[in-house]
């Protein structure tokens, strides 16, 4: 049936000569702009006075692209449109019912009462099957109601990547000072990128702004002692459509984090484990973790091996993560070879589940630190499918080791917490291995092949 539409797409989209490119530079110059502020997103003490204070001072800049979910089942539903349009029946898998059911009942004009939503197991999600309009269930009302049958609508995976909601991109200015004996002396964390909120639920963001948690988790950086901090978000103009994805903020903000943690400790003249660890005195659970990630990967012994440190998390989930690597200079390529991982989420209630979903998120990690990338030319999308929107093979998953921290605490969550700090260890460990930073995921051949040769 899609094949016989003859269609005639409009020109006067206000995307129609949107870059992708141009977007990030833009982002880049407003947070790299003198002075630059936004909105602040969390706050103690006062870190620009404390920073210009400091003996020294440093600042660099992160650059992240738009990224596509990667879900394995193409956006799907099921619609039987009841005879009199004054009711419906509909199957999909769906991470927000509520929103599902609500537009149903948009869509045809009746109360939601009416709407009987039966929920499918998806075929992954990750941000992906949430919205408060969500257009493939809403293609599959209308079609039922058109032809007064029961119509199961599969969107083709172009039209997936094509229609998308992605990641935003971001850029990401973070300052510092450092102490004359190498501590950490004020932070200020600036990420420039849009509302998430603003796009795939503007009820919500009529609440929630100017606070947005989808475009800043992370940023807050809670489980460090930091005195004289801050987070802003610079909320930029949006040049795509927008939705969660797994980790949300952190999924950047931790990459940028974590990746000036190291390059502190190194002006520092310190070990980063040990430059972290000055920093999680007053969180035992925290230090516990880096003790142990250290233990299992025997960091004060690492000789020859390429290895890479980052402690972040999600909301109160904390992990601790080690990559070791290794680097085809030629080629551009990083391989990944093992990923060591400590993590506290609280009481684990499925022990099995948590080791699953960790596991899962740290090669959802992978997969957006080395490859996965979204281009925008002139208002379109530039990828099709998997063969041009690269994502992690089976061949390339390390060995992964982790270790789940038993504790008396409330259960806090396991489903995003092993993505966050994937990205920040990768590039870490390709500081110990060519001796240069990676400071733009992803990290892609000719980027790695360009900081090489630089």
């Amino acid at each position: 049936a899609r094949a016989l539409l003859d269609v005639e797409w409009s020109q006067d989209s206000p995307f129609r000569t949107s870059n992708s490119e141009d977007t990030l530079a833009s982002y880049a110059a407003a947070a790299h702009a003198p002075g630059a502020a936004g909105e602040i997103w969390s706050e103690k003490g006062d870190a620009p006075t404390a920073i210009a204070a400091a003996d020294r001072q440093f600042s660099q800049l992160y650059l992240s692209d738009y990224a596509y979910h990667g879900q394995i089942e193409p956006m799907a539903a099921v619609a039987d449109v009841d005879a009199d349009g004054q009711g419906a029946e509909v199957w999909a898998g769906t991470q927000t019912q509520s929103w599902t059911a609500r537009t149903v009942a948009e869509t045809l004009g009746i109360p939601v009462e009416k709407v009987r939503l039966n929920m499918m197991t998806m075929g992954g999600g990750f941000g992906r099957r949430t919205a408060l309009m969500q257009n493939y269930v809403r293609d599959a009302v209308l079609s039922s109601k058109a032809v007064g049958r029961p119509v199961k609508v599969i969107w083709p995976r172009e039209d997936d990547v094509k229609q998308g909601t992605f990641r935003p991109a971001a850029a990401q200015k973070l300052e510092a000072g450092l102490t004359a004996d190498g501590k950490l002396d004020g932070w200020y964390h600036k990420v420039a990128t849009p509302s998430v909120i603003g796009f795939f639920n503007p009820l919500r963001w009529e609440v929630a702004k100017p606070n947005d948690v989808i475009s800043m988790r992370g940023a807050e950086s809670k489980f460090y002692g930091i005195k004289d901090f801050r987070a802003d978000h610079i909320i930029m103009e949006r040049h795509a459509r927008l939705a969660p994805y797994r980790g949300i903020g952190a999924s950047y903000t931790a990459f940028a984090a974590e990746a000036f943690m190291d390059e502190l400790a190194e002006a520092a003249g310190r070990d980063p484990m040990d430059f972290r660890m000055d920093l999680v005195a007053e969180n035992p659970r925290g230090k516990h973790l880096l003790e142990k990630v250290a233990e299992m990967s025997d960091w004060y012994n690492r000789g020859g091996r390429s290895l890479g440190l980052s402690f972040a998390g999600y909301s109160s989930s904390m992990a601790a993560g080690v990559a070791e690597i290794e680097v085809d200079a030629d080629r551009g390529d990083i391989r990944i070879k093992k990923i060591w991982a400590a993590v506290d989420a609280g009481l684990l209630v499925t022990p099995d589940n948590a080791h699953n979903q960790i596991e899962g998120g740290i090669l959802f990690g992978i997969s957006k630190a080395l490859s996965e990338k979204i281009e925008i030319e002139n208002g379109e999308v530039v990828q099709e499918n998997f063969y041009d929107y690269e994502i992690t093979r089976a061949f390339q998953e390390p060995e992964i080791e982790i270790y789940m921290a038993e504790v008396d605490a409330p259960p806090v969550g396991v489903g995003e917490v092993g993505t966050p700090m994937v990205t920040a260890a990768i590039a870490n460990a390709f500081y110990a291995s060519q001796g240069k930073r990676l400071r733009h995921m992803p990290f892609t051949p000719d980027r790695v092949s360009a900081v090489i040769g630089a």
